[in-house]
């Protein structure tokens, strides 16, 4: 059996233990949170031990596979604590808030020997996983353009209401926008574009929008991406809408959808829908297909070859210069 533990039981915490119960050889040990109340029953329901400060619970636990889902600004602290004590880690996305800070983190997993991965979750969403087949076999041709997007209301939720202050969450560039980045490197085959355009409107005073529109490009291909968080109660949404030679291929948030010269529209499919979130995201089995991967090799001592290190880091060299 794996023993896990996850430091940060919030609503993606949340999504992270479900996925591990889904798994007959893992066993989640102890759980992190800052608010004892979001650990209480869960810890009683799971036989695990709950801790508040994840210190304790790294000296007094025996852990296979560390689970990093607090607020961003505390990942590379958590990260390189774990890993000095030999235990492998997989964190959620941001790694860090700078390209240096990430730098920092790998020299670690690397020294400690241990196995590391940041959860970035799209490598595996399946609708984002056919678009990255289709680039590769060419399916359709070569791509012309793609746009990816994710857009949705301020999170005002968040405790102590971290992911409004820039300094703890880096806003927008760090939380949505980052997704789609990572993907677009991960499509390219974790090459710096050639050219880089960013609109920006943010409203500093108040913190409650920040609105990104920026391009990518690669050549002759042309990525336009938007994220946004909106002072407003429109609803969370995401997808892609890519150019190919020889198709149109739309991803809305519920459906892949090819649209050729000489058919209408022909949906994809993917098998069943996958687990509920339970938060304001679509229903997917990307979060276990990820934790899965993880867990997978380090049961079986495989290097993490799903993602470069060079493609995180560009993608935080491009957000720190461009952002």
């Amino acid at each position: 059996m794996l023993k896990v533990a996850v430091v940060g039981v919030g609503g993606m915490g949340n999504v992270h233990i479900k996925a591990y119960r889904r798994m007959q050889d893992v066993q989640l040990v102890a759980l992190c949170d800052v608010v004892p109340e979001k650990i209480t029953d869960l810890c009683a329901e799971l036989g695990a031990r709950g801790y508040t400060d994840y210190r304790e619970m790294l000296g007094q636990e025996e852990i296979d596979i560390l689970d990093i889902v607090t607020p961003s600004y505390i990942h590379k602290e958590i990260a390189i604590a774990a890993m000095e004590k030999g235990i492998n880690v997989t964190t959620e996305k941001p790694i860090a808030l700078c390209e240096q800070d990430a730098k920092d983190v790998f020299d670690c997993a690397k020294r400690t020997g241990v196995k590391f991965m940041v959860a970035h979750v799209l490598r595996f969403w399946p609708e984002y996983q056919a678009l990255k087949r289709m680039v590769e076999e060419k399916t359709y041709g070569e791509l012309l353009d793609a746009r990816l997007f994710r857009i949705g209301r301020a999170p005002k939720w968040s405790w102590d209401n971290w992911m409004m202050d820039k300094e703890r969450s880096g806003w927008v560039p760090f939380d949505l926008h980052i997704h789609d980045l990572d993907f677009i490197l991960y499509l390219m085959d974790g090459k710096m574009p050639d050219g880089i355009q960013v609109h920006r409107i943010t409203n500093m005073e108040t913190a409650t929008m920040d609105h990104v529109m920026a391009a990518y490009t690669f050549g002759k291909t042309v990525f336009n991406t938007e994220a946004a968080w909106f002072d407003s109660t429109y609803p969370f949404t995401a997808g892609f809408l890519a150019h190919f030679e020889q198709a149109i291929v739309e991803y809305n948030g519920k459906a892949v959808t090819v649209y050729t010269r000489d058919e209408e529209g022909k949906t994809l499919e993917f098998g069943a829908q996958g687990d509920s979130t339970g938060i304001n995201l679509p229903d997917t089995d990307a979060y276990y297909n990820e934790l899965r991967y993880f867990a997978d090799h380090v049961a079986q001592d495989k290097p993490i070859d799903c993602m470069k290190e060079e493609e995180l880091t560009n993608v935080l060299n491009i957000i720190d210069n461009h952002f």
